[in-house]
């Protein structure tokens, strides 16, 4: 780039942070969302055309709804700062072992039951129909996360032994070591990481002015471009919240939850009481299948209470990840959100809820009175649960630092939900 170009685009980038203000769509990454459709189509025909100067990014999604958030919204930030067409497998997923019925299949869904589909072909991949049983050099390197078999997009082989057009695999590891515009045009990711903090503050990347300074705000963008809900999941939490008038209070339970807890339903609820009576709406509890019975508890002594508990419609394991969803759009919905450390469905939804100045207040380091368990009584919790600010660059071959400085590094990552529930015990 021309040294009077790089200085226009400074100039641009330094006006932008001047008069953004904070909640607004970033100029910059508004007007490189309505180019990408174009973009990807042109790359997409390539393909089909066995072009070997296509250029694209092909994420295998996995693990739970946070995971897999997270990494399409972190890889399709790496495909738009790459100007990659962005491509998404997106595999079922089986029960937890721990949810009502041991066995029980969930509901199946695909990315167009759960997403309106954005305006590019995000699904036009799978695996191609006639791959043998060997594993190729992608697989090898895949390790335990499966067999790696050649990908079709439009028809066209890519990938794998015998395609027209060849992918790198990269990891996690290899896009923070080489940097966000050295892994090469053809892409597979594996990927359940937040990345999008790295990438926001990559210092080539920082040049060119296109996310905001605040990465939330950014990922806040691209999920409102990328992951709209179906109508059928909107619904769902609409019907939801207006059946309990809002949502006062989201207590969000996860695995490795202290027996007895189940002892101490009522003094959680004792705690949560103020907050309930605070802001109109009930009460919302969700978690994992690991927590299914402590859930049910609650459930039945609020209700014993006269508590409004919210619900979703077939809500639970058996729900499957459509249902998670419309849980995880009402949970951020929620005046007040009780967290699970280190949960990529909890960050999820905190991320969306801090367009709220109190949401962000509680949780965001930097921002204001920060609690990480916003109740009564003293916190035993570090003063905030997430770090707004960018690794040095010292850091930046360390992966570890990058993917964990999503959250305050002063919580150590065995705390737990029932760490939280131990705030909620009052002496």
């Amino acid at each position: 780039m021309k040294p009077a170009s790089l200085l226009l685009l400074l100039a641009v980038a330094a006006a932008n942070i001047h008069n953004y203000k904070g909640d607004d769509a970033w100029p910059p990454l508004q007007q490189a969302l309505a180019d990408y459709p174009k973009l990807h189509a042109s790359e997409l025909e390539k393909i089909k055309n066995g072009d070997e100067s296509a250029r694209y990014l092909i994420l295998d999604a996995f693990n739970g709804l946070g995971n897999r958030e997270r990494g399409m919204m972190s890889a399709f930030a790496f495909a738009l700062v790459n100007r990659l067409a962005f491509f998404v497998r997106f595999p079922t997923v089986e029960c937890n072992v721990m949810a009502d019925k041991k066995g029980v299949a969930c509901n199946p869904a695909e990315l167009n039951d759960m997403y309106k589909s954005p305006p590019f072909d995000w699904t036009a991949v799978s695996r191609c129909s006639d791959d043998g049983p060997g594993r190729t050099d992608v697989g090898r390197r895949l390790g335990w996360h499966g067999w790696a078999w050649a990908y079709c997009i439009g028809g066209n082989r890519v990938g794998g032994g015998g395609s027209a057009i060849d992918f790198n695999y990269i990891t996690e590891e290899e896009v923070l070591r080489f940097g966000v515009e050295k892994v090469g045009p053809r892409v597979l990711m594996h990927s359940d990481h937040t990345l999008l903090k790295y990438f926001v503050c990559d210092q080539g990347v920082k040049k060119t002015g296109l996310f905001p300074p605040d990465f939330f705000a950014a990922q806040r963008q691209i999920e409102a471009f990328l992951l709209r809900p179906s109508k059928d999941v909107r619904e769902r939490a609409d019907t939801a919240l207006k059946a309990a008038g809002g949502c006062a209070v989201g207590l969000h339970l996860r695995d490795h939850v202290r027996a007895d807890n189940h002892e101490r339903v009522d003094i959680i609820l004792d705690d949560l009481e103020p907050a309930l009576a605070a802001a109109p709406g009930g009460l919302f509890v969700l978690g994992d299948g690991n927590n299914v019975y402590l859930k049910k508890d609650i459930i039945k002594h609020a209700q014993k209470r006269g508590i409004q508990v919210l619900e979703v419609e077939d809500s639970g394991q058996k729900g499957g990840l459509t249902a998670a969803l419309a849980e995880n759009l009402v949970f951020s919905s929620c005046a007040m959100l009780v967290p699970t450390v280190r949960s990529s469905f909890f960050s999820i939804a905190a991320v969306r809820a801090a367009g709220r100045r109190e949401v962000r207040d509680a949780f965001f380091c930097g921002t204001g009175h920060n609690r990480s368990v916003p109740l009564p009584g003293p916190p035993c919790l570090s003063h905030c649960m997430f770090n707004t600010t960018c690794p040095r660059l010292d850091e930046r071959d360390r992966v570890s630092s990058h993917l964990d400085h999503f959250f305050d590094p002063e919580i150590p990552h065995s705390q737990t939900s029932s760490r939280i529930l131990d705030c909620m015990k009052r002496e």
